[in-house]
């Protein structure tokens, strides 16, 4: 590779291989990035996608393979001759100090002094300053400690660091997990005046939508190899699926016709209920139904699936369970037949140092108790039959639910309630971070509840998850309810209207082949 052609891939990866003991993790994976361009890196969980970007950053060396960047060099073999390279790596747990300020995380190690001795404190505040203007994070005091920003914010200063340290290759690692829309916003601005100034992506996303928003180019790895690198105009949602998971594994999704309304009493019903963060919103869920709770970040859909899980307070009128006004607490909620996940999963829905088998038993445990004792053998078989009905993968059920993927606690988060056979299941962002294979087994199993006769509270940020699950949408913004749509009326652009407080336009039911492909398909941008 010529460095002085400007015509040159920014990255070549040739033949690249990792083996761990008893896990081949990456099998001969070929692929160029080119310059100025954001390019998709995509998988499915232990796709290989995690060892190739500690490959790429210098933390691992392959067992075979090559790796060559636009300035002819070989492959970085430590992080600092990395940065070196001009290759820096925003991982999901951000590489910041917290109880520095902004100042000292972006010069750390590179400090203007005077004299060669003397600390310049007014041209480190300088060249911060520069640096954050660059990457459009003017707003950041320089002198803040970064532990008081928020995520968006510090991720902005993430990136303001790789900027001043003249990077040519940024790895971004799901950048996007935790940030609302609007930040969102911000950060695909930010990444492509990146572009524009010649330098290149390496985005790492879950996300199909922001995928097909903001990458030119996209590779695809499945079990550690190589399937797919293409330009992202010449695929469609469904051709990067069956390359991430496989056609046949791409199971169609039941066909489950909306549940009409009838005249029977609301499995759950919000009468004027106001609380923190939502006033005034009217809402009801029948058996069966599957109703989705829509609206931009602090619209107040969280809130409402938080005060329905008995987590926030009610200050003003009522919340009926099949007709009767009952002031939830979690308690009464559970004891009611409500019961959920709220978004995060980790903390709030299982109890990550206790096994798979002890979170699945714990709501049952008068069911699988003997005399006031737990009956262990009752308790293996309850945690036994939920791993089997819903594909938990654990090496076995003793282990720590912690050690799961993000996709299997959230299984875990969900089945330790099905044995009460709830009523009410209230999801708050079910799929957030899981991976396209395991949000289709969830998306079968909540069709199953619904089928089954549970009435389903979904509240999604994932526009294409609400349209793909939800017989009706209900759309908040500012705390209150603006709007409510039939799912076969419901388009993403009526959606945003009605998030941002504009009436949607004239809506027509959805082709039948956009309704098939969301249905067998799962998410589309």
């Amino acid at each position: 590779m010529s460095a002085g052609d400007p015509a040159a891939p920014a990255l070549v990866v040739s033949g690249v291989s990792k083996s761990y003991p008893g896990v081949r993790a990456l099998r001969d994976v070929s692929f160029q990035i080119a310059r100025g361009q954001v390019h998709a890196l995509v998988g499915e969980n232990g796709a290989g996608k995690s060892t190739l970007i500690r490959i790429l950053s210098g933390v691992e060396a392959p067992d075979a393979g090559t790796i060559t960047s636009w300035s002819g060099a070989d492959r970085p073999t430590t992080p600092v001759e990395a940065l070196r390279q001009g290759i820096s790596t925003l991982y999901q747990e951000q590489n910041l100090l917290p109880d520095r300020t902004v100042v000292e995380n972006l010069l750390l190690g590179a400090t203007p002094r005077r004299l060669g001795v003397f600390l310049d404190v007014a041209a480190a505040r300088d060249v911060t300053r520069t640096a954050l203007h660059r990457v459009g994070a003017g707003h950041i005091d320089p002198g803040a400690v970064v532990g008081g920003l928020s995520l968006a914010d510090r991720q902005m200063v993430d990136i303001a660091r790789a900027v001043h340290r003249n990077c040519r290759l940024l790895i971004m690692d799901e950048p996007t997990a935790a940030l609302s829309s609007r930040e969102v916003d911000a950060l695909f601005a930010i990444v492509a005046g990146l572009a524009d100034d010649g330098v290149s992506v390496l985005f790492v996303s879950h996300r199909l939508d922001e995928i097909f928003r903001i990458a030119r180019a996209v590779t695809v790895l499945r079990d550690g190899r190589h399937v797919l690198t293409a330009p992202i105009g010449e695929l469609t949602p469904d051709d990067l699926v069956d390359a991430m998971v496989g056609e046949a594994a791409r199971a169609a999704l039941p066909p489950r016709a909306p549940r009409p309304r009838t005249g029977e009493t609301p499995a759950v019903r919000l009468r004027g209920a106001s609380g923190p963060g939502f006033h005034d919103v009217d809402l009801s869920v029948h058996s069966g139904e599957i109703v989705a709770l829509a609206g931009v970040t602090g619209s107040g859909k969280e809130d409402v699936g938080m005060a329905l899980l008995g987590a926030a307070p009610v200050l003003r009128g009522a919340i009926e369970i099949r007709g009767r006004a009952i002031r939830l607490t979690p308690r009464r909620a559970i004891a009611a037949g409500v019961v959920g996940v709220p978004a995060d999963r980790a903390r709030e829905g299982v109890i990550g140092p206790l096994s798979v088998r002890r979170n699945l038993s714990l709501p049952s445990l008068r069911t699988v108790s003997r005399l006031g004792f737990l009956d262990r053998s009752r308790e293996r078989a309850l945690a036994g039959h939920q791993i089997r009905e819903l594909a938990v993968k654990a090496a076995d059920p003793s282990v720590a639910v912690g050690t799961l993927s993000g996709g299997n606690q959230q299984k875990v988060a969900i089945g330790k309630w099905l044995e009460l056979r709830p009523q009410v299941l209230v999801l708050i962002e079910p799929t957030q971070g899981i991976d396209i294979r395991v949000r289709f087994e969830i998306y079968r199993l909540l069709f199953r509840l619904a089928d089954a006769g549970t009435a389903v509270v979904l509240v999604s940020s994932d526009v294409p998850e609400v349209l793909t699950l939800a017989d009706r949408v209900v759309v908040l913004r500012a705390g209150t309810v603006t709007g409510e749509l039939p799912a076969a009326s419901a388009t993403a652009e009526s959606l945003l209207r009605m998030s941002l407080g504009r009436r949607p336009r004239d809506t027509a039911p959805l082709r039948t082949t956009d309704r098939a492909v969301n249905r067998t398909g799962g998410p589309q941008p």
